[in-house]
């Protein structure tokens, strides 16, 4: 007789944290300038998508941003994630 073994496993969801630009423009710009602007958020599980929209509510092209989830250790040793987005 055979023995049958299950795993189980959890997965458990965790909403991200408020959205924060910290990183944009410290002048004034003009049209077709190339600026940069970042917006971080503490990670979630599944990790946070952004959505970047124009003055107008229109969204911006996926292809004028990039996300990422990067992991750090915070001065109390906890493992910290931040999902990031930069706008270009």
């Amino acid at each position: 007789m055979r023995k049958v073994q299950r795993k189980n496993s959890a997965y458990f969801l965790v909403p991200p944290g408020e959205p924060e630009i910290t990183q944009q423009p410290s002048s004034a710009i003009r049209e077709m300038d190339f600026i940069t602007i970042k917006c971080e958020s503490r990670a979630g599980n599944p990790p946070p998508t952004f959505k970047w929209l124009y003055q107008n509510k229109s969204e911006v092209p996926k292809d004028f941003h990039h996300e990422r989830t990067i992991s750090e250790v915070d001065e109390h040793g906890n493992a910290v994630e931040r999902s990031i987005s930069i706008l270009q």
